[in-house]
C-alpha cells in the first residue's frame, strides 16, 4: 500500500506547486493535503493558515481544477426519468419531489416520457 506521508514532507508555502502534483497523483483536494500535512507536523499553525490563504487567493479552494473532470450528478435525474417512463404523471412527480415541474427540470433536467399514467404514488 502506498503512503502519502513522505510526499507530504515536501509541502510548504514556498512549494505550493507540490500540492498540485499531489492532488493529481492521489485524487484528493489540496485543502485535504494541507490538513494532512499539518496533522503530520510538516506545517506549523502559522504555515497552515498561510497555506489556506494562498489556496483561497489562487483559486485552488473552489471551482474547476485542471486535470480533474467536473462531476455531473446523474442519480436523481435517472430516477426521475425512470419514474416518468414507468407512467408517473407530472403531478405525481411534483408531489414526490416537492418541486414544481419547472424547478425540477432546472435542477435535474426534463425526465423523458412524463405522462399521465395508471400508477399512483403513495406517500407514507
Amino acid at each position: 500500500v502506498d503512503d502519502i506521508g513522505p510526499a507530504l514532507d515536501r509541502v510548504s508555502t514556498r512549494t505550493v506547486h507540490e500540492l498540485d502534483e499531489l492532488r493529481l497523483d492521489w485524487g484528493v483536494s489540496e485543502s485535504s493535503l494541507v490538513v494532512r500535512a499539518r496533522e503530520r507536523g510538516v506545517l506549523s499553525d502559522r504555515q497552515y493558515r498561510a497555506m489556506f490563504r494562498l489556496l483561497n487567493e489562487t483559486g485552488r479552494m473552489y471551482g474547476t481544477r485542471p486535470g480533474v473532470p467536473t462531476e455531473t450528478p446523474e442519480l436523481a435525474r435517472d430516477v426521475l426519468a425512470q419514474l416518468a417512463t414507468d407512467g408517473y404523471s407530472t403531478t405525481e412527480l411534483d408531489a414526490l419531489t416537492l418541486l414544481t415541474a419547472e424547478n425540477r427540470t432546472s435542477l435535474f433536467g426534463a425526465p423523458e416520457g412524463a405522462t399521465a399514467g395508471s400508477r399512483h404514488l403513495t406517500v407514507v
